[in-house]
């Protein structure tokens, strides 16, 4: 009777410790009696699933009973600001913080979750100190200086985008790896490359199917993946006309003074026409301005024009951005976004976006920047 009690008593024991319950444990210092929310992250939703006040010192507690046994994804959130986590089956975590949430939080007992900070540090910081350095060049007008602090920006916004993939190589296998594919600096639309970030989506995808080959943000990923496939299987227009080069998709858009302009008419009265698509709410925007100024300054009594072409939506903000860095060239916009007719017509899939059209009307080159478009303009107009 007694061994029957003992094994009841260890049965009752591990009935008790339930392997899909997660405890979340955090102190933030500095807001006390303070409403805190947790949010379940999901392929396309985020959604309130418990919240809480902390009390006089800061503390509070989340108990979550996951529906599976794959790691899933959570914000811890106050105010606007959150701390992201990636939770595990029978997970113990603690938070800690003071300030900022997203600068300044320690983290224990949830290893992807550690992870995510990692990614996420190292986006907050770099978009700090980009947004430092434009901030710098926009109060300077010294044009030794703000030709170094154009170099400082790019070297330093490539040394991150360098380090993002990285992490994403180093953590392939986890969801963490998944959530770093999916986060960007404030206003990039792409990984890193556009067209090749692919190739990372399919390694992550490859390599989660392996740890964790029922996750729902497995699927996504995968989603995702076929979707891309499948618009290229589409026939591209643009690619083929580089390709086999017989014209330009046609455009006519609205200047600063509200007349409008068509692409053809400039590309038949010069030698190169750079069509030019961006937004001015962009954070290097003013940066890649000041670098295309340069370019046009050289080329444009060689025959260069530029048609630059704003998705934005408000006229306001476009307005003052052309104005304040005084572009010199042509200046369109419709304010309709991703639905201006010209955005479909070239297929634009992220800001910045360049197409240069020679003197005959032919698509010569796409997405050239920098050095790789001065070579070019040498060869049309040298």
């Amino acid at each position: 009777m007694k061994k029957l009690s003992v094994l009841t008593l260890v049965l009752l024991s591990l009935c008790a410790c339930n392997p899909s319950k997660v405890r979340i444990n955090g102190h933030f210092a500095d807001r006390a009696n303070t409403s805190v929310y947790l949010e379940i992250v999901t392929p396309g939703r985020t959604a309130i699933v418990d919240s809480t006040i902390t009390n006089k010192k800061g503390d509070f507690d989340f108990k979550i009973k996951l529906a599976d046994n794959d790691p899933t994804i959570y914000n811890v959130r106050t105010g606007d600001e959150f701390i992201p986590l990636i939770v595990s089956a029978g997970e113990r975590i603690t938070l800690s913080s003071i300030g900022r949430l997203s600068q300044n939080y320690r983290l224990e007992g949830s290893p992807e979750s550690e992870a995510v900070q990692q990614i996420s540090t190292l986006l907050t910081s770099g978009a700090a100190e980009l947004a430092d350095i434009s901030t710098q060049y926009m109060n300077s007008t010294d044009e030794a200086t703000r030709k170094q602090l154009t170099s400082d920006y790019i070297r330093k916004y490539y040394s991150i985008k360098r380090s993002h993939i990285e992490f994403v190589v180093r953590n392939a296998s986890s969801l963490a790896g998944v959530y770093a594919l999916h986060q960007r600096l404030p206003n990039d639309e792409v990984l890193f490359n556009g067209e090749g970030d692919v190739v990372y989506y399919r390694m992550v995808a490859d390599s989660v199917s392996r740890t964790y080959p029922s996750s729902k943000y497995l699927a996504a990923l995968q989603n995702e993946i076929r979707n891309y496939d499948e618009s290229h299987k589409i026939s591209n227009t643009l690619a083929d006309k580089m390709a086999n080069p017989v014209g330009f998709p046609p455009v006519s858009l609205p200047n600063i003074y509200g007349q409008k302009v068509e692409l053809s008419d400039v590309v038949a009265k010069h030698k190169a026409t750079l069509v030019y698509f961006w937004k001015a709410d962009l954070q290097d925007a003013a940066v890649q301005n000041a670098e295309l100024k340069t370019i046009y300054k050289e080329y444009h009594p060689l025959g260069l024009e530029i048609y630059q072409v704003s998705l934005d939506t408000s006229k306001p903000s476009w307005v003052a951005a052309v104005q304040n860095q005084q572009l010199p060239w042509i200046n369109l916009c419709d304010f309709r976004g991703a639905a201006c007719p010209a955005y479909t017509a070239y297929n634009i899939t992220s800001l910045p976006a360049v197409f240069l059209i020679d003197e005959n009307g032919d698509l010569v080159g796409k997405d050239l920047f920098g050095g790789a478009l001065v070579n070019k303009l040498n060869e049309l107009l040298q």
